[in-house]
């Protein structure tokens, strides 16, 4: 048996891996953690990795230490990689507000670029980033049809549909009323 696991289908999600341009982050030593509405409004599915280039690209302006997370990981990988360090000592820009921030048409241009060295997990990450709300986060019933679209389009798998009356709070209480009464 060899030392190397096989994640399967998770193995671009573990590798360290740029979602969008491919670029080895963890060789890089470009291991770093984003406040959580940050990383949601770059990534909304939440999982993977982004070289340092490639946050900027999807954010539309530079990262700054404001942009990044209290966790210790920040500074232990600030010694080893300069590129963070350098953003870590990036003070927020003063002009700045929501007109230093690209348009999302603009960042989708950037993405489109990409799209030759994009993983499946990149493609469909960008897919979701027009339609984040305020705190990033995508609503379900997009985020479903998004998925549907894109897994159908790479594998052969049915995602079940699940109306949403079905899972409100009030149609799982008629049903237990339902059953206790049979």
């Amino acid at each position: 048996m060899s030392g190397k696991r096989n994640y399967g289908a998770a193995s671009s999600i573990l590798d360290g891996a740029c979602m969008d341009c491919g670029v080895e982050t963890m060789a890089r030593d470009e291991y770093y953690m984003l406040r959580d509405a940050l990383w949601r409004s770059i990534n909304p599915l939440v999982l993977g990795h982004l070289c340092f280039q490639c946050a900027e690209d999807r954010l539309g302006r530079p990262l700054h230490r404001g942009d990044f997370s209290t966790a210790p990981v920040n500074r232990m990988f600030a010694a080893r990689c300069a590129a963070l360090a350098e953003r870590l000592q990036r003070a927020r820009p003063k002009s700045g507000g929501l007109a230093s921030i690209l348009s999302a048409s603009a960042i989708q241009a950037r993405l489109t670029r990409k799209k030759r060295t994009q993983s499946a997990l990149g493609r469909l990450s960008a897919a979701l980033l027009p339609y984040r709300g305020r705190n990033g986060r995508v609503p379900h019933g997009t985020l479903t049809r998004v998925l549907r679209e894109h897994v159908s389009e790479t594998l052969p798998v049915e995602i079940p549909r699940f109306p949403r009356s079905d899972r409100s709070a009030g149609s799982i209480r008629r049903r237990k009323r339902i059953n206790r009464r049979r």
